[in-house]
């Protein structure tokens, strides 16, 4: 049985998976796995290397799964649920549901035996259902940089790729790149409530600077135009001055404010520039090499029937070509090659075609089975008090 595959991860653009508490200010961190790798006189030093996590590598894959699974149902059409079956259960299946859901039913023994051969795609990825555990059988395993040096962790998992250390980087590479962007600044739209109040009073005292100020949120050009105007309009310096001092957003400093440093023009700008620099540190490049393993874990349903079901969520990872995030910026185009422990292609075992023929043709018996799952497998007397 095909119940262990590997996947090699070629990385077509830059790859990023933040990492969730390695943030500062407004650069993202991408995150690291810690790896053991030799140095030069062969001692043990602990790496962390970009890497992507299970995780993030099972939970769009699992959504992606179960949304065709569901859609083949009939309970999911054209980006839209039926309500069939209740939100719980919808939560449940795409991303494992929760603990501290608000009813708790009692299960019958036979039931949660049953569940795992009559829903083989719940009992693949599991999950949480009215605070009743439902294991998975589905292992995603971390997506490793491969280097020179974790080469050698990824063959003591099993290596079906012609690969050797000479293809790859050294593990110290991947720890001196930032990107930096800026959100470009969008014509008419300003910083906010403290602008309309200006503009306001500007309106009421000098209605043609008001115009000006609105013209320079269109064009950032127009700085030394302002300045001018302020210098060359009787009262309007001082109308300003008076204007920040008493419109900071720390009035407790206000004689103490960087703001009144700032020429009154620049005062200005700030109030109507909504550009913002962002940064990613340390993005996994373009042409990184990824290593991951997937695994089918023992457990209960029918073997010969998970295999095939597992299959069919791998074949539906292969069909996104992006992992990690900020897919929308570019990132995280990749080109994945899965491979069972003999060499051979997932196109030349993959039994993916055999669930999704199973579930045709099982289609009303699981569709029942869902509608009713409360019936099916919890005890009546906790039904009906629920």
């Amino acid at each position: 049985m095909n119940n262990d595959l590997y996947s090699l991860i070629n990385c077509v653009t830059p790859v990023f998976h933040q990492a969730p508490d390695g943030n500062s200010g407004n650069t993202n961190h991408q995150r690291k796995l810690p790896v053991l790798t030799k140095d030069a006189t062969g001692n043990f030093v602990a790496n962390d290397i970009p890497g992507i996590s299970g995780n993030a590598r099972r939970c769009v894959a699992r959504r992606d799964f179960i949304l065709a699974t569901l859609e083949v149902l009939g309970l999911y059409k054209n980006w839209q649920f039926t309500n069939e079956i209740s939100a719980d259960l919808y939560m449940t299946l795409l991303n494992g549901g929760s603990l501290g859901a608000k009813t708790s039913l009692q299960p019958k023994i036979d039931a949660m035996m049953d569940i795992y051969n009559t829903l083989p795609f719940f009992g693949l990825v599991g999950g949480c259902y009215k605070q009743v555990w439902f294991a998975g059988r589905l292992s995603v395993g971390f997506g490793y940089m491969l280097t020179s040096q974790t080469l050698e962790l990824a063959k003591l998992m099993h290596f079906p790729f012609k690969l050797n250390k000479d293809d790859l980087p050294e593990t110290g590479y991947f720890s001196h790149n930032e990107h930096q962007f800026t959100r470009r600044k969008i014509p008419g739209l300003t910083a906010g409530d403290r602008l309309d109040i200006l503009l306001a009073k500007l309106q009421e005292e000098y209605p043609e600077f008001a115009v000006k100020v609105s013209e320079y949120a269109e064009d950032v050009t127009m700085e030394e135009e302002i300045q001018a105007l302020i210098n060359s309009t009787v009262g309007l310096e001082d109308f300003l001055k008076d204007f920040f001092k008493n419109n900071k957003k720390d009035k407790k400093n206000k004689e103490d404010s960087k703001d009144t440093k700032k020429s009154l023009a620049k005062q200005i700008i700030t109030l109507t520039g909504n550009q913002m620099l962002y940064g990613i540190k340390n993005p996994i490049p373009a042409g990184s090499k990824l290593y991951a393993c997937d695994y089918l874990l023992p457990g209960y349903g029918d073997d010969d029937l998970y295999e095939a079901t597992f299959h069919a969520y791998m074949e539906t990872m292969l069909n996104r070509p992006f992992i990690g995030g900020l897919a929308a910026k570019g990132f995280g185009r990749v080109e994945i090659e899965v491979r069972n422990k003999d060499g051979e292609n997932f196109e030349q075992f993959s039994r993916a075609g055999e669930y999704w023929q199973w579930l045709e043709d099982n289609k009303e018996t699981v569709r029942e089975y869902l509608i009713n799952i409360d019936q099916k497998i919890f005890l009546k007397k906790s039904v009906k008090s629920a």
